[in-house]
């Protein structure tokens, strides 16, 4: 992304009794990452059970986007909160995967398959809507 463009994401929060969902759209990036970190921190609160980070609109992540599911990753630690990654597509499972980083989240195919507990730990994914020129 270049600074001429403004940041293009978004979080929305489904909170229910047994878990909240988190739906991030748009690309997580150096960009965008402080203001997501800051959301996904007020998303992650005592009594919450399982927090379910649904990525399956991210266009895009790159290294800064990848600090801020880690740092999530451990205040909901902290927290004793369940975090799911959910829906990643091919550009952000191979990025986890290219970095290791897929042995340290629980990764779903889908926001249904991370409700349906406990399922296999690696799942399909889908093919990024946007990939990054520098990717293509």
């Amino acid at each position: 992304m270049t600074s001429s463009h403004a940041p293009d994401q978004a979080l929305s929060v489904l909170r229910r009794p047994a878990y909240t969902v988190a739906r991030l759209r748009g690309e997580l990036d150096l960009a965008t990452a402080p203001a997501l970190r800051e959301k996904v921190a007020a998303v992650l609160r005592p009594g919450t059970r399982l927090l379910i980070l649904d990525v399956s609109a991210v266009s895009f992540c790159d290294a800064t986007g990848l600090t801020v599911l880690t740092r999530a990753r451990h205040r909901a630690s902290v927290l004793g909160v369940a975090l799911v990654v959910a829906g990643p597509c091919s550009q952000v499972a191979k990025l986890l995967r290219a970095t290791g980083m897929e042995r340290d989240f629980t990764i779903r195919a889908t926001v249904a398959d991370a409700l349906a507990w406990p399922l296999t730990r690696h799942a399909a994914v889908r093919p990024c809507r946007v990939q990054s020129p520098a990717l293509r």
